[in-house]
């Protein structure tokens, strides 16, 4: 090990005022002037007296403390103790703060080398020679409700190169008499050159001087000249309000402890580590992992350049700032993710994951390894370390000793129990046996949900299961060395069955807190899907959810699994069904809120979950939490029908859909997120987040928003599709408790995510659709609302006053926001498509009523009429808006106005912000505002012109782009062409509306078409992977050829980069070879696909490609490759395709799908063959409902038309021209051959008449 020093001084002990440490200088310094100016001459303190250290003792300094210790180690005076005052950080307005401040005496020996307290010193102290002069001039400090926090700095001159070992700080922070002041208000807090002390509250209701003191690491390494720190006082709440000016500082005294050093040898041991704290707050109030180094040599360490790290494929992830570890020294590090030192205690840039697993790694500054252990998993707040410290043989340590020295541990946990039958539901009664491997050891158990004690019942003989049974077990050791170890639990239903699935939720104290009583208790929860199959399990923490709710004897709870348990990070299962996630630390379940029934009057017990889930099923711009609903068992008893619901406001909601992760517990990186509750508080990033809310909400109240510059700014912080979307979807369900309460909003800041912008979420939603109380204060509460009441509403965080400012003084934005109203209430929001979600979420909870109904009380009439409410108001609704949006914003009509798309499925339409997808599409739209309309085609299909019966085609009809005021009722149409469509031969289909894989993944599909029978074209699913492919019951209308319809498609299984799908094609006899696929990626799905191709089937390339590489969303979408221009893969019995993948968003559940996938060409001419060039024919569109347009490159002189048996069905000659139309009216729906001849030859083409 390198850099090792020793520390040379003396054997004599100077005792100064206040602090005594070792002869190497002290430097005190007390009051200042104004910001960074000393107040006169500073002296330093005389000595008292002085001492010769005991024989065969030697200093030993410690985090703020000195000890003596003699040669061996085994014994050690103190001779200062640390002074530290702990706090909880201030998070928000509403929060609840706790003080615990521990001063202990100095003491110094006296001539036996015996500890005294200083109350034994003289009495003449030189107190008088320390500047304790008042800042008299600092900035008072006014109040609000969070933190503003004003600054001042002290430079101290330090001798360059000294070593600084610690730091002293002592100040005032006075509340003045009579100006309604409380020292609790205060907030204060020290930085320096190695980090910042945690933020200090002040303790007692009432007006007075607090004095803050603590020793510090603020200042520790090697001094450059001099110390710079920064004091930070501010103050929050306030007797008047945020215009009270009362609190500043008034005394600042520092304290620096600094020397030269000589250095040695030594080493430094990985000592003991906890990654299921729940019993030590580091200096930011929270449970962090730790992991405790030992020196136990006798020279002091440099750690400066070592490193640590929980990965051992990357052992380099941290590195020590500095610091010497003294010898027979501990130095505790917080493994944090903060990556930042705190004091004098350093924290790392990554956190312990015992479940993960994952390993400590300690590595030397020049990369080598000097110690690597895989995290040995411990139960909640013990350690694993030395049995003692720097001993060989390791143990668990039921009372972690972070930062001293090892003592009393145990040597091992005992066995998990063997439960011998599954959790789950059984038709008849049985006996369960339980065994454990471990000898010397009995079993106990428990069957109503608590853990098991050593007073439980004894295990002895198989138990009878004969009902619903909750059996949690765990082994107890007779050897005192081995802890309980850890408990199964599994519950039994027996003769029950449920049409939903089921939590089992099993605890000591649940019943206290679903009886409720709100606390923190720990639990078991386990689930079981709809066909009682159980899934996964967890422990963790509980606690309430719901505010007025939580009155109901029927509550809603949070739980979070936790890593620190020792049970299972987080639960694995795809509850959701309009979500990919699979991974959940935290849920909650909720027994409809405030729309509970039967505690809530007109209560359907559907609300908060039907209106988040249209909301998702919809796709509007908003984050909302995806709903499933289940059965709740507590403690082995039915508890009724519940929600069970996603998080919003988490930070893994917000790093699985957008990449947006929380750097650590209090961080500002990288998420901003705010709600509303009464007062405003930010979940994450502190103070800033807030500052940074107010920012662009006084920009817009400050600014003219017709202005270009001022409205582009605006927009790139704000998602204006997002609060669109948030007031027009309150305003169509008359949300009663908005705004001022549930309301939250949120942006990411991490460079490589999404949502950079403000953006909204939807949290408790049941006060809507004509129930509860109006919190909010909203003119109307009927389905007759006016849609135009809530941007002039008056209350919350600047919400409505923002949209109204931009809809009145932006024109773009009054149309985006009116025309956003209309286009949803045409689709999604309209009458028939909002009461089918109803009703179809209606039918998944009702065959469970009565059981809901047994176990709280009510009937199933009155619940049934409560649902027809939420109905009736809805459909009222519905009708009120059509002449309700007149009213608010000054349109005409309404107009009935008809959408189509010409052929069928070759394109599609978008109507403002909505994709239309059902053609024709009947519209009811407005004048008075611009209705825009815009053309895509499908696949290959391109868009060709506009077709109308009215004045809106006064502009370029060849624009896909329309933009029109419509005067009249009135119809138009998108017509489309697609250019390969009329020249190519198909030699390969598959559609997969035939494949069956029953349940088993497979790697290849052979061609559900082929031109030759002995062809062998198939599909090859290279590579090894968690997964393969299978059926996707979701196909596509894109690429359909004959009369296949959008039945299945193949879903390719984990995609990555190891991976590639291989086709074998051989294109034997034609030439001029287009391949095309309908495609769309799962959320987690591969991003891209790259094209490859093989003239030989063994050698891949992209040479002469026109494009390689093709970008894949979410919606079907057509890739088309054309390799007309490549001659070597013409007439190839060897032609091959390869797609490779990548682009993957960092998951491993995610797909993509296929379907719809040709090769078509033209007949091959062998290169020398004399032949007549044949004529170049197009038509379209093609398919078509009767009229086929021809066009040739020479005179055609004969079109003829036969069926696929060969029959002719019409002849034209002697055209004399070269385009022509074709009639096929008369004819019914089919695959024809269509001739057309010229001079040089007869070129022949399929057509479809739909």
């Amino acid at each position: 090990m390198k850099s090792i020093y020793n520390f040379w001084f003396p054997c004599v002990l100077i005792v100064f005022f206040i602090l005594m440490n070792s002869l190497i200088g002290q430097t005190f310094l007390s009051a200042a002037g104004k910001a960074g100016v000393i107040n006169g001459q500073y002296k330093p303190a005389n000595i008292l007296w002085q001492q010769e250290i005991p024989e065969y003792y030697h200093q030993h300094p410690e985090f703020g403390a000195t000890r003596l210790k003699n040669h061996d180690q085994r014994e050690s005076l103190e001779l200062i103790h640390k002074r530290t005052s702990y706090t909880r950080l201030f998070l928000n307005a509403d929060g609840s703060f706790t003080t615990v401040k521990s001063d202990t005496p100095l003491h110094y020996t006296d001539s036996s080398g015996w500890l005294r307290s200083t109350d034994y010193l003289p009495k003449n102290y030189i107190s008088s020679d320390l500047d304790s002069t008042s800042i008299d001039d600092y900035t008072i400090i006014p109040s609000c409700f969070f933190p503003h926090y004003y600054e001042s700095a002290l430079n101290i001159p330090i001798p360059e190169d000294h070593f600084i070992l610690n730091t002293f700080l002592l100040w005032d922070f006075v509340a003045v008499e009579g100006s309604n002041a409380w020292m609790s208000d205060q907030r204060s807090y020290v930085s320096g050159p190695t980090g910042q002390t945690q933020v200090f509250q002040g303790s007692g209701n009432n007006a007075g001087t607090q004095t803050y003191s603590l020793n510090s690491g603020l200042a520790s390494g090697i001094s450059d000249g001099q110390v710079e720190l920064t004091f930070y006082s501010s103050r929050v709440w306030g007797g008047s309000g945020c215009n009270t000016n009362f609190n500043y500082l008034s005394r600042r005294y520092v304290e620096i402890t600094h020397g030269e050093i000589e250095f040695g040898e030594g080493e430094v041991v990985i000592n003991e580590y906890s990654a299921s704290n729940r019993q030590m707050l580091d200096q930011f109030g929270n449970y962090e992992d730790w992991v405790e180094l030992y020196n136990p040599s006798g020279d002091y360490v440099d750690l400066t350049g070592y490193y640590l790290s929980d990965d051992p494929d990357n052992p380099l992830k941290w590195q020590f700032p500095g610091g010497i570890l003294p010898p027979g020294g501990h130095l505790l590090v917080i493994c944090s993710g903060r990556d930042a030192m705190a004091g004098e205690t350093p924290h790392t840039n990554f956190r312990l994951t015992q479940l993960k697993p994952e390993s400590i790694i300690f590595s030397d500054p020049d990369g080598n390894m000097l110690e690597s252990y895989p995290l040995f998993v411990t139960q909640n707040g013990h350690s694993f370390g030395r049995t003692t410290s720097g001993d060989g043989t390791w143990g668990i340590f039921e009372n972690p000793t972070p930062g001293s020295f090892n003592m009393n541990h145990r040597s091992a946990y005992t066995s998990m129990p063997l439960i011998s039958h599954e959790a789950g539901f059984y038709d008849e009664p049985f006996h369960l046996t339980i065994t454990t491997p471990d000898n010397n050891a009995v079993i106990r158990y428990t069957v109503d949900g608590s853990e098991p004690t050593s007073h439980s019942a004894l295990y002895t003989e198989p138990i009878l299961i004969d009902e619903t049974t909750v059996i949690r077990a765990r082994t107890f050791s007779e050897n005192p060395q081995i802890i309980p170890g850890f408990i199964e639990t599994k519950t039994f239903f027996i003769s029950k069955s449920y049409t939903l699935p089921v939590f089992s939720f099993s605890g000591d104290e649940l019943f206290v807190l679903f009886g409720g009583t709100q606390i923190e208790t720990i639990g078991a929860f386990e689930y079981f899907d709809s066909d009682g199959v159980f899934v996964d399990k967890s422990v963790g923490d509980f606690n309430k959810h719901g505010n007025d709710s939580w009155n109901y004897p029927q509550r809603g709870v949070d739980f979070i699994s936790r890593d620190e348990y020792g049970y299972n990070r987080y639960l694995t299962h795809e509850f959701f069904p309009t979500s990919e996630r699979t991974k959940f630390q935290r849920l909650m379940v909720k027994a409809a809120a405030n729309d509970n029934y039967p505690f809530e009057n007109g209560g359907a017990h559907i609300r908060d979950s039907y209106i988040q889930s249209l909301s998702q099923l919809i796709d509007l711009d908003l984050d909302v939490r995806s709903s499933l609903n289940v059965i709740l068992y507590v403690n082995g008893e039915y508890w009724g029908v519940y929600d069970l619901r996603e998080k919003v406001d988490d930070k893994d909601y917000t790093e699985f859909y957008y990449n947006q992760p929380r750097k650590y517990k209090g961080s500002t990186e990288y998420i901003q997120f705010l709600k509303t509750w009464g007062a405003t508080h930010p979940k994450y990033g502190e103070q800033q987040a807030v500052d940074d809310w107010n920012h662009i909400r006084s920009f817009i109240s400050n600014n003219f928003m017709g202005d270009h510059a001022a409205f582009a700014y605006v927009d790139s912080l704000m998602n204006l599709e997002s609060l669109i979307d948030y007031f027009v979807f309150n305003s169509y369900i008359v949300s009663r408790d908005w705004l001022n309460y549930n309301t939250g909003w949120w942006r990411g800041l991490h460079p490589d995510g999404g949502a950079k912008q403000w953006r909204y979420i939807l949290w408790d939603m049941e006060a809507a659709l004509g129930h509860f109380h109006n919190y909010t204060g909203i003119p109307d509460i009927t389905a007759n609302a006016l849609p135009c009441n809530v941007e002039n509403l008056n209350v919350g965080n600047g919400h409505a006053q923002s949209l109204n400012k931009l809809i009145t003084e932006n024109e773009y934005v009054w149309r985006k926001y009116v025309t956003r109203y209309i286009d949803l209430l045409n689709t999604h929001l309209s009458c028939e498509n909002a009461i089918h979600v109803l009703d179809s979420m209606v039918a998944v909870i009702e065959p469970e009523m009565p059981g809901q109904i047994a176990r709280w009380g009510g009937n199933i009439n009155t619940w049934l009429s409560n649902v027809q409410d939420v109905r009736d108001f809805l459909y009222q609704r519905c009708e009120a808006l059509v002449h309700g949006l007149i009213s608010c914003y000054n349109l005409e009509g309404p107009y009935s106005f008809n959408i189509n798309v010409y052929p069928e499925f070759t394109g599609q339409i978008k109507m403002n912000s909505v994709w239309l997808t059902d053609y024709p599409f009947d519209a009811v739209l407005y004048g008075g505002i611009d209705t825009r309309l815009e053309a895509r085609g499908r696949g290959a299909w391109t868009f060709s012109h506009w077709e109308a019966d009215n004045h809106i085609l006064q502009a370029d009809s060849l624009d896909p782009v329309l933009l029109f005021e419509l005067q009249e009722e009135g119809e138009i149409t998108a017509v489309f062409h697609n250019p390969f469509a009329d020249e190519k031969e198909l030699l390969y289909y598959w559609h997969f509306n035939d494949l069956e894989t029953s349940g088993d993944d497979i790697r290849y599909v052979y061609a559900d078409y082929q031109i030759y029978e002995d062809a062998n074209a198939r599909i090859y699913y290279e590579g090894y992977g968690a997964r393969d492919m299978d059926v996707f019951p979701e196909g596509s209308d894109l690429n359909l050829q004959f009369i296949e319809e959008a039945g299945q498609a193949v879903r390719v299984r984990n995609p990555s980069l190891n991976r590639s799908l291989l086709f074998n094609m051989p294109s034997d006899g034609y030439q001029d070879l287009v391949f095309s696929y309908a495609v769309q990626r799962s959320l987690q799905g591969m991003l891209n696909h790259y094209i490859y191709y093989s003239i030989d089937g063994v050698s891949f390339i992209q040479d002469d490609l026109q494009q390689t590489s093709f970008d894949i969303g979410e919606e079907y979408e057509m890739v088309t490759v054309d390799f007309s221009h490549i001659p070597e893969v013409n007439n190839n019995p060897d032609f091959h395709i390869r797609i490779e993948f990548s682009g993957n968003t960092s998951q491993s559940t995610g797909n993509n799908r296929f379907d719809n996938i040709t090769l078509k060409g033209v007949e091959y001419i062998p290169t020398g063959t004399i032949s007549f060039a044949l004529p170049e024919v197009k038509v379209y569109p093609n398919p078509s409902r009767d009229r086929f347009h021809i066009s040739a490159d020479e005179e055609i002189e004969v079109i003829e038309i036969f069926d696929i048996a060969g029959s002719l069905l019409l002849r034209k000659e002697s055209l004399g021209k070269r385009e022509a139309i074709v009639d096929l009216s008369d004819i019914g729906p089919g695959i024809y051959l269509l001739n057309v001849k010229t001079k040089n030859g007869t070129r022949q083409l399929k057509i479809i008449r739909n």
